[in-house]
C-alpha cells in the first residue's frame, strides 16, 4: 500500500499557456519564455508545431525589432495527439527542459 512520504520538489517547475487572437504574439512570448528557462537550466527547447508556423522564428529576421536573432530550438510538425505523446515521453530531460505545444487546440479537434 501506497503511503505519505516527504514532498519533493520533482514536478515541473511552470505550466502555462497563451490565449489570443491570431497574430498577437503567443508563440513569439512562449518562445522568449522557453529561452529565458532554457538558459538558466542550461537544456534545449522543444517545439511541438502543429500549424507548420515556428519555422519563421528559427531565422534571423532584422526587422524583428525585438529578438532579431532566430529562437534556437528542435521542432515536432503533426498534428497527431499520439505522435505528441509519444515523442514528448521520449524526450531526455537530461536534454530538454521546456515542451511549447502551438497550438494544442489541434490535438484534441477533429479534422
Amino acid at each position: 500500500m501506497a503511503g505519505f512520504r516527504k514532498a519533493k520538489a520533482e514536478q515541473a517547475a511552470l505550466k502555462m499557456g497563451f490565449y489570443g487572437t491570431a497574430g498577437s504574439g503567443k508563440t513569439f512570448t512562449a518562445l522568449l519564455v522557453a529561452e529565458g528557462l532554457a538558459k538558466v537550466c542550461g537544456k534545449r527547447v522543444a517545439v511541438v508545431d502543429t500549424e507548420r508556423g515556428t519555422d519563421w522564428y528559427s531565422m534571423d529576421i532584422p526587422d524583428r525589432k525585438a529578438h532579431p536573432k532566430a529562437f534556437d530550438f528542435d521542432a515536432l510538425y503533426t498534428r497527431s495527439i499520439t505522435e505528441t505523446y509519444d515523442a514528448v515521453r521520449q524526450l531526455n530531460p537530461d536534454e530538454y527542459c521546456i515542451i511549447i505545444i502551438d497550438s494544442i487546440t489541434h490535438l484534441w479537434k477533429r479534422p
